[in-house]
């Protein structure tokens, strides 16, 4: 998807809060993360799929504004977004 006119741009914002809810169940359910999740009590669980999520959301926002004007593919702009979550949630629980 290159060049996308301003209602399928908008759509894909759209589309990008459900992305970021399963983005980030699957994020938390891969294994490098998935022992350390599933120790939290279900209260933790949640705060931190939310977390998460809204991460993976507002980055995915942010990473379109700063490539619109520019060819670009949405699974580009996911992929990025994804490691760089990545890279921040390693770092969050490395504290832990």
């Amino acid at each position: 998807m290159t060049d996308m006119p301003d209602d399928r741009m908008a759509h894909s914002l759209d589309d990008s809060e459900l992305w970021s809810r399963t983005a980030a169940d699957e994020l938390l359910n891969q294994a490098e993360y998935r022992k350390t999740y599933k120790a939290l009590s279900t209260r933790e669980q949640k705060r931190w799929r939310h977390k998460v999520s809204t991460r993976l959301w507002r980055s995915f926002k942010q990473e379109v504004a700063l490539r619109s004007g520019s060819e670009f593919s949405v699974q580009d702009v996911c992929e990025a977004v994804i490691d760089d979550a990545k890279l921040w949630l390693s770092a969050e629980w490395k504290v832990r």
